[in-house]
């Protein structure tokens, strides 16, 4: 976990607001260092993740080199659950899980 957190401490995490509530807002680690999934454990991260959603956040890992956050409430819940399905099932080797996962304070 020492490791995990030493190679995520300047990495660029992409943010972005499909509308202009807090609901509206997004955020991707892309670095294609093979470790972008398994930063959802990251303690640094998901510290960065609450202050840029709130507590609860979705979660989802497609594939090793793909972790994308939205807010609970998102509207667009639905497209993203689809592009997470369609990164699966485009995965190869690499894929992970279609599944979100929704990341609280506790877990």
């Amino acid at each position: 976990m020492s490791n995990l957190e030493k190679r995520s401490k300047n990495i660029e995490i992409q943010t972005a607001e499909a509308e202009e509530s807090e609901n509206g807002r997004y955020a991707i680690v892309e670095t294609g260092d093979g470790y972008d999934a398994v930063r959802l454990l990251s303690p640094t991260i998901q510290k960065k993740m609450r202050e840029y959603f709130g507590n609860d956040y979705i979660a989802a890992v497609p594939i090793r080199d793909f972790l994308i956050f939205w807010h609970r409430e998102f509207s667009l819940t639905g497209q993203f659950i689809e592009q997470v399905e369609n990164e699966y099932a485009a995965g190869g080797e690499i894929k992970l899980t279609p599944r979100m996962f929704l990341v609280t304070k506790e877990g």
